[in-house]
């Protein structure tokens, strides 16, 4: 599965604004996708959760809140009774000195909602099409059988895609004349 350009912009600007290197920030980038996809699909099941990033951007716990019941993933028993106190700053230190790195604590809000820093140029019907190569109402119809992207958005009346999320789809989608209705 390939991350989606918004994932990939949002977690580069934390990595930055903590004075991290950009680089290292997919792993983010996907744990924020993969879990914003499953609170959509299961908004219930889950309050908070949030990751401890190192400056190498390996994810060294997840931390959920469950019910009322903190939990912690991904860390040894001695964070463990460090992490479940819903990560202090005094315990993002400790953790950090542990493993000999600086650490990133990231909440699932801040890396998978608000705007993208990096949102491109909005298209709207007529310059995707053109952007595709196809016709307008073509597009639509892939729009409506699931074969292209949602509208990232609405002004007035009128729905407008981000560049990056059309130029994403171009690169990922099928070439002309393929059976898209079938499995392979």
């Amino acid at each position: 599965m390939s991350i989606h350009p918004y994932y990939i912009a949002k977690a580069r600007e934390i990595f930055t604004r903590a004075g991290g290197d950009p680089a290292n920030a997919m792993p983010l980038a996907a744990w924020a996708q993969e879990t914003k996809t499953a609170i959509d699909a299961d908004p219930d099941a889950i309050r908070e959760i949030g990751v401890l990033v190192s400056e190498d951007g390996q994810i060294r716990a997840e931390i959920g809140l469950y019910g009322t019941e903190p939990r912690a993933w991904y860390v040894n028993n001695s964070e463990y009774e460090v992490a479940k106190n819903l990560i202090s700053d005094k315990a993002c230190a400790r953790i950090g000195r542990e493993i000999g790195q600086k650490l990133i604590q990231v909440n699932i809000w801040e890396a998978a909602s608000g705007p993208s820093p990096e949102r491109g140029e909005k298209l709207n019907l007529e310059q995707v099409a053109e952007r595709a190569g196809i016709g307008a109402s073509t597009f639509q119809s892939y729009v409506s059988r699931g074969h292209a992207p949602e509208p990232d958005g609405t002004e007035g009346r009128a729905n407008y895609w981000w560049a990056w999320t059309i130029e994403d789809w171009i690169k990922n989608r099928p070439g002309r004349g393929a059976r898209t209705d079938i499995e392979a």
